[in-house]
Protein backbone atom coordinates (compact mmCIF):
# COMPACT_ATOMS: atom_id res chain seq x y z
CA UNK A 1 0.00 0.00 0.00
CA UNK A 2 2.92 2.50 0.69
CA UNK A 3 4.55 1.91 -2.18
CA UNK A 4 1.22 2.94 -4.07
CA UNK A 5 0.73 5.86 -2.26
CA UNK A 6 4.34 6.72 -2.94
CA UNK A 7 4.14 6.45 -6.82
CA UNK A 8 0.86 8.20 -6.75
CA UNK A 9 2.67 10.98 -5.02
CA UNK A 10 5.23 11.07 -7.79
CA UNK A 11 3.09 11.00 -10.15
CA UNK A 12 0.79 14.08 -8.62
CA UNK A 13 4.63 15.80 -8.03
CA UNK A 14 5.28 15.28 -11.66
CA UNK A 15 2.12 16.46 -12.86
CA UNK A 16 1.52 19.41 -10.84
CA UNK A 17 5.33 20.12 -12.15
CA UNK A 18 4.29 19.73 -15.55
CA UNK A 19 1.61 22.25 -15.34
CA UNK A 20 3.87 25.04 -13.59
CA UNK A 21 5.76 24.63 -16.60
CA UNK A 22 3.04 25.27 -18.60
CA UNK A 23 1.86 28.31 -17.39
CA UNK A 24 5.39 29.48 -17.24
CA UNK A 25 5.35 29.01 -20.84
CA UNK A 26 2.44 30.68 -21.35
CA UNK A 27 3.11 33.55 -19.56
CA UNK A 28 6.45 33.96 -21.09
CA UNK A 29 4.82 33.75 -24.44
CA UNK A 30 1.84 36.15 -24.03
CA UNK A 31 5.30 38.63 -22.38
CA UNK A 32 7.03 38.41 -26.00
CA UNK A 33 3.62 38.64 -28.31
Amino acid sequence: MEKVSVKQNIENTKKLRNMREAAHIRLAINGVA
